[in-house]
């Protein structure tokens, strides 16, 4: 009888100290749908704001040399320093992020032809993945890995424009208008139809500041030589005649 009680007791006190660490290193999931952004702060005090239709995985608890994430999607991450564990953010599309503490914004969705890392303040260190390539961000720069032909661009760049999107606010200089409809569906519960490759390489110019869908085309067609036909829940882009 006293072997099984001790027996119990040993058993019942190893189940929680195993539920304790994996309650501690579980893992958890910020997902956000069409339009919605979220915010978050990590254990260690960093802040991310999470893009609409974006996934951010973490630790709840950071443990080990370093602090991982991992990012489908776009997000603003405001990081604490700390010199003995570096942040790094796993995009799984080619490229990843590590820093000691800085302020960057970082866009990785799976469907776009390119993963874009733009530093604030601080500094950066990117590194391509299947080539093992190590590049080292400063300030008001920018690192664009292309998928398609696997190649790494560093820029120079204003950086209010590519992180406007945590005010509500679209910015775009000359963006062609396939990744200005992106952006679009991501931000609103509609789909876009454009039948003209040419229409889609359309450099647009412009700004979308907290405006409905119907402002949106309306501008669109304000501002540009682009038909807007609206059809419930998708939108028919044509060439004005």
């Amino acid at each position: 009888m006293l072997v099984v009680l001790f027996g119990l007791a040993f058993y019942f006190n190893y189940s929680a100290e195993s539920t304790a660490v994996e309650t501690e290193n579980a893992m958890v999931m910020i997902a956000t749908s069409i339009g919605e952004k979220e915010e978050v702060v990590l254990s260690d005090g960093t802040k991310v704001t999470v893009n609409a239709n974006s996934v951010l995985s973490y630790p709840a608890n950071f443990t080990g040399n370093t602090r991982e994430v991992l990012l489908k999607g776009e997000a603003f991450f405001e990081v604490t320093e700390n010199k003995e564990k570096p942040f790094i953010v796993n995009t799984n599309e080619g490229m990843d992020i590590k820093v000691l503490g800085t302020v960057f914004n970082v866009k990785s969705y799976p469907e776009d032809k390119k993963v874009e890392t733009t530093l604030v303040s601080g500094k950066v260190q990117v590194v391509e993945r299947k080539d093992n390539k190590t590049v080292l961000l400063y300030p008001s720069q920018r690192a664009t890995y292309n998928k398609s032909d696997d190649r790494l661009i560093i820029d120079k760049v204003q950086t209010e424009p590519l992180i406007s999107w945590k005010d509500g606010k679209l910015i775009y200089d000359e963006a062609p208008l396939r990744e200005v409809i992106k952006d679009l569906e991501r931000e609103y519960h509609v789909s876009f139809l454009v039948n003209s490759e040419e229409l889609l390489e359309y450099k647009f110019k412009g700004v979308f500041d907290n405006l409905s869908i119907d402002q949106v085309l309306s501008l669109f067609e304000l501002s540009s030589p682009i038909k807007c036909t609206l059809k419930q829940n998708y939108v028919i882009l044509e060439k004005q005649k």
